[in-house]
């Protein structure tokens, strides 16, 4: 869909001026306690190991657990750490960084907006709302007003509760 008809559709619905960004083409990535980089849930219930019923057969399993763990967080860590400068150098200027709480405004944002791909961002002085547009019509995926719309500081978007989104240069411009 055009910018110009997702423009028509936010001022028909508002009644004011507003200003529009396409969302495609951009990755979202999470700064959320219990959240991964994608938004996926970290902890997860299912999958986890029985344990041994014998207390001496416990201690052994846990003591190998730990080792195992020990060896795997250092591994993973180091790994991390080259996929992060990696996915800085392939993907610079082009993420959408949530850095925030859980169930925060800026969380609730980006996951409504998940997936990005034919996702508009629409914003006036007084709100803001995720619109994905088809043929004949635009749903609004999120929408705040309030508290609950951000207000536009550089490349970020920031709530009252203290929740970020931070965005590549010139994302969100008049």
């Amino acid at each position: 869909m055009a910018e110009w008809q997702v423009r028509k559709w936010a001022e028909g619905e508002w009644g004011e001026r507003v200003s529009v960004a396409p969302l495609g083409g951009l990755k979202l990535r999470y700064r959320v306690r219990g959240r991964r980089l994608d938004g996926s849930a970290r902890w997860s219930r299912e999958g986890t190991p029985d344990l041994p019923a014998e207390p001496d057969d416990l201690l052994l399993a846990l003591s190998w657990y730990a080792v195992f763990f020990w060896f795997a967080e250092l591994l993973l860590l180091a790994l991390g750490w080259l996929g992060r400068l990696l996915l800085l150098r392939l993907g610079r200027g082009r993420v959408l960084t949530v850095l925030a709480r859980p169930g925060t405004h800026a969380v609730r944002f980006a996951d409504a907006a998940r997936p990005p791909e034919g996702v508009w961002a629409v914003w006036s002085a007084r709100r803001m709302a995720l619109v994905r547009c088809g043929p004949e019509t635009c749903e609004p995926l999120w929408q705040g007003s309030g508290e609950a719309a951000p207000r536009l500081e550089r490349n970020a978007l920031c709530w009252a509760d203290g929740s970020r989104l931070r965005a590549p240069h010139r994302v969100f411009h008049d």
